[in-house]
């Protein structure tokens, strides 16, 4: 029985990319006849999954073997055209990743993988291709479609199966976050030293983490982008003693992320969590209670102003005159994903129901005085219009008195994004939360039961219209029911028989509480929510076919559906040294010919 070590056996270093396991290293039979050989770099080694090991040493225990070869050969691919998705937010096609992994020697930006549960960004160690005449498509019942090899690996609530061991019914992990396409940033400058009052340590510190000058190409840019959003939200910024502070407020686990990312950025943060004891008054009176907040605090005097530099207002946001800056204004598409996902993780309101199927429209609230109402107005409608750009539709901004605050009276301005389903889709598909894991998972969820709603509603549809066609060919009602009635329920048949009745989602169809609650379970038990297979068929494909090995978790998403990358095989061969030698040429090139790579 195969069984994967739970640690790396000892490895003797004969080179950089040379290591050997002695033929001792099992004491069970079968007994390792030769040692086992890896020609591996460093990292490549670190990443390498534990039932490699396992695997060659087996193949050095075949009984007659003189020298095993391990051999990083694997046809479990994926179309070229398959979009995949980025800690970025972007996506781009697989294929898309070759012409950067050749020229620069590296890969790309780390996948959003599954691991402990939770999504975390890994690196890309490999990329490889291969070219073969057949590939299959999978369609699950939410829409999603996906091109793969037969030995291809997807996630399934049994475990990672290959292709040709799934089938209708099957329920695929599946993450519906899409983000937009990917545009390559200019080398254009957006803050230098010149424009910040820094002092020469502040400008050290600046320059040393490379944040000076700024560049829209700076590696790190995405990082203060979405960082940016939150802080504008849910944030605050602010100098005292002559030290300064960039202080994050929201859910623990979440501030771990922006933990994370300030790490990116050079600085470090520490979290702390406290009872307090909250009196809020609005124009519906005065409300207290007690809850346990959690806050990250990052005391840094130059990452304070490199923020306001690039247009963080200072102190309390309600008192303060501020827009959009330019910078994100006129940055790139993904840049401008990553400022409203950032902010909309802080400030936009949750998916939620006010039917048993129909979704709230969102909400963004911003409170200002009163003389700042017209600097308030002007910031929904930048909003509004980065939101235009990504062909979501705004319903409405709108704005109300009230109340008397210690610094006067105030105005709340609330846009209101259109709740059509559409609408929404491409609201939580596109844009989606950043450093909000609570809102990240509802729209998960929300995405998919929209469209198992309209995958629902296409199907009555089409039997509304086949019931018509029935009817006008002359069929009775008994024998449109006997040939129909396996598919909807009689009442629909009849209806749709005698009347030109509307469509409508079934009164029968999951109401989104419950399917939340479904879901919610398997996020809890898996990480991820899961979707029907409803087909597979095979396609010819005389064309390439594309993967790649990531760090750790071994896996990414592709086409929104979560997916194993390449593995490895181990090859042996019969033939001895003098029958190979005088084919080793044609040896070598086919390997380097037909070996992903």
């Amino acid at each position: 029985m195969f069984q994967v070590p739970t640690k790396r056996p000892p490895l003797t270093k004969l080179n950089d990319y040379s290591w050997e396991i002695s033929k001792d290293y099992k004491n069970d039979a079968p007994k390792m006849q030769v040692p086992a050989r890896i020609f591996a770099s460093k990292k490549l080694l670190d990443e390498m999954d534990l039932a490699v090991y396992e695997q060659i040493s087996n193949v050095a225990a075949l009984p007659g073997i003189v020298s095993p070869g391990g051999i990083g050969y694997d046809i479990n691919c994926l179309d070229g055209d398959t979009k995949i998705l980025t800690e970025f937010g972007y996506n781009r096609k697989i294929k898309e990743f070759e012409p950067r992994a050749i020229v620069t020697n590296t890969i790309g930006p780390r996948l959003p993988t599954l691991g402990n549960k939770t999504i975390e960004n890994k690196d890309i160690l490999a990329f490889m291709k291969k070219q073969t005449n057949i590939i299959f498509e999978i369609t699950t019942e939410s829409g999603l479609k996906i091109k793969a090899t037969a030995d291809h690996p997807f996630l399934t609530k049994a475990g990672m199966l290959e292709l040709r061991c799934l089938k209708k019914g099957t329920q695929l992990a599946i993450n519906l976050f899409e983000g937009t396409e990917y545009e390559e940033l200019s080398d254009t400058i957006l803050i230098d030293e010149i424009d910040l009052p820094l002092t020469r340590q502040e400008l050290n510190e600046l320059k040393k983490r490379s944040l000076l000058p700024l560049k829209e190409s700076n590696p790190k840019l995405p990082y203060l982008a979405k960082l940016f959003g939150y802080i504008l939200g849910d944030g605050t910024i602010y100098f005292s003693n002559n030290k300064g502070f960039v202080n994050f407020y929201g859910a623990e686990n979440d501030l771990k992320i922006i933990q994370k990312d300030l790490s990116e950025l050079g600085f470090t943060g520490s979290i702390y969590s406290r009872q307090r004891r909250h009196k809020i008054t609005s124009q519906y009176g005065t409300r207290e209670f007690e809850n346990v907040t959690h806050e990250l605090h990052c005391s840094s005097k130059s990452l304070a102003k490199l923020f306001v530099g690039l247009g963080m207002p200072t102190g309390i946001k309600t008192n303060t005159n501020y827009l959009v800056p330019n910078w994100i204004l006129n940055s790139k598409k993904w840049i401008k994903r990553l400022f409203l996902a950032g902010f909309f993780g802080a400030e936009l309101s949750s998916p939620s129901v006010h039917t048993k199927t129909g979704f709230y429209a969102p909400v963004l609230s911003q409170n200002k005085l009163e003389t700042l109402e017209e600097n308030g107005r002007e910031f929904m409608i930048q909003i509004m219009q980065l939101l235009e750009e990504f062909n979501i539709n705004v319903k409405k901004i709108s704005t109300r008195k009230e109340h008397f605050n210690k610094f006067g009276k105030t105005i709340r301005h609330r846009l209101i994004i259109s709740a059509e389903e559409n609408n929404l889709l491409k609201l939580w598909r596109t844009i989606g939360f950043e450093y909000n894991k609570k809102r990240t998972n509802l729209a998960n969820i929300a995405c998919l039961y929209i469209l198992l709603k309209k995958a629902e509603n296409r199907k009555r549809k089409e039997l509304a219209k086949k019931i018509k066609d029935y009817k006008n060919k002359g069929l009775r009602l008994t024998e449109t029911k006997r040939l129909l009635g396996g598919q909807i329920n009689e009442r629909f048949i009849i209806r749709h028989y005698y009347e030109n009745a509307s469509q409508r989602i079934s009164l029968d169809f999951i109401s989104f509480k419950n399917f939340k609650e479904a879901c919610s379970e398997d996020i809890i038990n898996y990480g991820v929510i899961f979707d029907n297979i409803i087909s597979i068929k095979e396609l010819p494909h005389n064309d390439y076919v594309y993967d790649f090995t990531i760090a750790d978790n071994h896996n990414f998403i592709a086409n929104s559906v979560v997916t194993h990358n390449c593995g490895m095989r181990l090859i042996r061969t019969d033939f001895t040294l003098k029958e190979i030698e005088p084919k080793l040429k044609q040896l070598v090139d086919s390997l380097f010919r037909l070996v992903p790579a």
